[in-house]
């Protein structure tokens, strides 16, 4: 009597104990993912690539927001000197938030300045992407007055 019982528990722990691993592979898969697009964005940000950035952009947000040609005229006057990462947060949801010290120079005047981004990332399960939630980097901000 005690056998059945104990294959049946031991039966139990095994399933309970795929499924876990099964959890944990997809939030490995979801973490590299993470990791690999933070890189590629902070890669397109640093060399001022911001046409190429528009692609790391919410399709729900871009429609909501779209970015002007006028906003990509500024965009081309700026030339990213840094791109430091300063804090990261993990959100209850599954979201991802960073702020990032980016320095940046006016082509025009030469004069390097900084500016805060604060980035907020939402994880897409069924397009298995991350997208970014808080449009680009706002270089009409002033940090350094």
């Amino acid at each position: 009597m005690n056998r059945p019982i104990a294959l049946l528990a031991s039966l139990l722990l095994l399933v309970s104990a795929c499924a876990s691993d099964g959890a944990a592979a997809k939030n490995r898969s979801s973490n590299k993912l993470r990791e690999r697009t933070l890189y590629d964005y902070a890669s397109t940000i640093h060399w001022s690539d911001f046409d190429k950035s528009i692609a790391f952009l919410d399709p729900d947000w871009l429609a909501e927001h779209p970015i002007t040609k006028l906003d990509m005229e500024r965009y081309k006057q700026i030339h990213v000197t840094g791109y430091d990462v300063r804090t990261v947060t993990f959100e209850p949801d599954g979201s991802y938030d960073q702020v990032v010290e980016i320095r940046l120079i006016n082509n025009n005047t030469l004069v390097e300045r900084q500016i805060t981004d604060n980035q907020h990332w939402r994880w897409d399960p069924k397009g298995k992407h991350w997208w970014l939630t808080s449009g680009l980097p706002d270089i009409t901000a002033r940090d350094d007055e």
